[in-house]
């Protein structure tokens, strides 16, 4: 049992002590975020959060820069199986924080050249989350569709193909690197909803929205690869920052604390 900021000093000493093969890291519901790195000797590593009462259904996000085996998390899929000789098991709550300037998420800021069709599809998929009325709790599920189609067209060449749900912090993304294609408006079972509450195997083949990308960052990443829609974009992102001040106000006014949304 250690402290968030105790926590590498405390696998460090584990590490030295036991030869392990496997390592499992339990955090408390009460902890929203974590990062570490656990050398190449410990070939399994396992992930849970034991959320109870009102935080039984958060989630714990996990540093992407974190590293296993000298792998970071949020690139973990992109390594060949045979070089990161490795197994990670995600538990129900427990997502990657995944870095938008690395990786496939940087082959997509490249993106340069659509097609009329493709053009066609992004403005209309970013109209339809310009129509969609900001009311309540949940209304950002809606925007879940049209960004999968977006990032689907962002990622013709990238080799990408996932899923995405939503939530008031941001998006969760499924990533299947090197498939052909991107599963727009898919469902992804996110791992908070896995059956069973069983544990998801990250890389192995699973479709699972395991990594978190607020929408500060997803934005800014369409800003910059979207140049030609810059003004529809940052309209856009304005509309959000209004709702979520609103949101804000409200919750001081009711007493509650209202965490803010997560600009990466």
């Amino acid at each position: 049992m250690t402290s968030v900021a105790r926590l590498q000093a405390a696998i460090q000493m584990v590490e030295q002590r036991f030869p392990l093969r496997a390592l499992s890291i339990v955090a408390s519901g009460e902890i929203e975020h974590i990062g570490f790195h656990v050398a190449s000797s410990v070939r399994q590593l396992k992930l849970h959060r034991c959320g109870f009462g009102n935080n039984a259904h958060d989630d714990l996000l996990i540093n992407g820069a974190s590293t296993f085996r000298n792998v970071r998390l949020d690139e973990w899929e992109e390594v060949n199986p045979r070089k990161r000789r490795g197994e990670i098991w995600l538990h129900p709550g427990v997502a990657i924080a995944a870095d938008t300037a690395r990786g496939a998420w940087a082959r997509i800021r490249r993106t340069s050249a659509f097609s009329d069709a493709d053009e066609k599809s992004i403005s209309r998929n970013l109209g339809f989350m310009e129509k969609t009325k900001m009311d309540g709790d949940g209304w950002w599920k809606n925007w879940r569709g049209p960004i999968a189609s977006i990032l689907g067209v962002l990622a013709g060449g990238a080799g990408f193909a996932g899923a995405v749900t939503a939530a008031a912090a941001g998006a969760y993304v499924n990533f299947a690197w090197g498939a052909m294609s991107f599963k727009a408006g898919t469902a992804a079972v996110t791992v908070t909803g896995a059956a069973c509450g069983s544990a998801i195997l990250l890389g192995g083949g699973v479709a699972a929205a395991v990594y978190f990308v607020p929408w500060g960052s997803l934005f800014n990443m369409l800003k910059s690869a979207l140049s030609w829609l810059w003004d529809k974009l940052v309209s856009l992102w304005d509309k959000f920052q209004n709702w979520w001040d609103s949101c804000w106000s409200n919750s001081k006014q009711r007493g509650h604390s209202t965490p803010m949304p997560m600009m990466g």
